[in-house]
């Protein structure tokens, strides 16, 4: 790949992952000497929108508002776990032999959406250190913003700069609704 990225000058590779480059291996700057790093984060509400009611040309009008409204509370407009309610619905609206999808749908299929994404969300859990899963296991069940004491904030800085966590105030909270039901099955599992 190094060589390609070297020597092509009209290819483009992408690598996405969970971990910033500094979190990686040393080994891996000289492979990845010649890359630059970009941060992928949330579309704004209008680009979430438009990726949901025209993922490509022509694509019809499958969703009710209350539907959109739904995939952008559960996703917070992040575009995989958009892309990912959104494949999941459509399969179900054909299974389904349905015309639109409402928000109750989207609701139904968030058992489907955590297994075919499990290992995205299992790599976003792995991807903090034990003790910080464990934070997040057990703050998960808590409805109201997670109260955070002085010796927890340097776990809770790297779950905000991993986009898992907001502020709220002085206190935090998940930024997508949908890992937090992840992390919540994964705690009911014992994980």
């Amino acid at each position: 790949l190094r060589t390609t990225i070297q020597n092509r000058k009209r290819w483009i590779l992408l690598f996405s992952g969970s971990h910033y480059l500094n979190e990686l291996n040393p080994y891996w700057d000289d492979y990845l000497i010649n890359t630059r790093s970009l941060r992928i984060s949330y579309l704004n509400k209008l680009e979430a929108e438009h990726l949901i009611r025209q993922p490509v040309a022509d694509f019809p009008n499958i969703y009710t508002e209350k539907a959109i409204q739904e995939i952008i509370r559960l996703t917070r407009c992040q575009p995989y776990f958009v892309q990912l309610i959104c494949f999941e619905l459509v399969e179900f609206l054909n299974q389904q032999q349905k015309k639109k999808a409402t928000s109750d749908d989207v609701n139904a299929i968030i058992p489907k959406v955590l297994e075919v994404g499990g290992n995205t969300f299992r790599e976003r859990l792995r991807a903090l250190a034990k003790p910080t899963q464990r934070f997040l296991i057990d703050h998960v069940e808590q409805s109201e913003p997670i109260t955070v004491a002085g010796d927890q904030l340097p776990t809770v800085r790297r779950l905000i700069r991993k986009e898992i966590l907001e502020a709220v105030g002085d206190r935090y909270q998940f930024q997508v609704p949908l890992f937090k039901i992840f992390v919540a099955q994964c705690a009911r599992e014992g994980w």
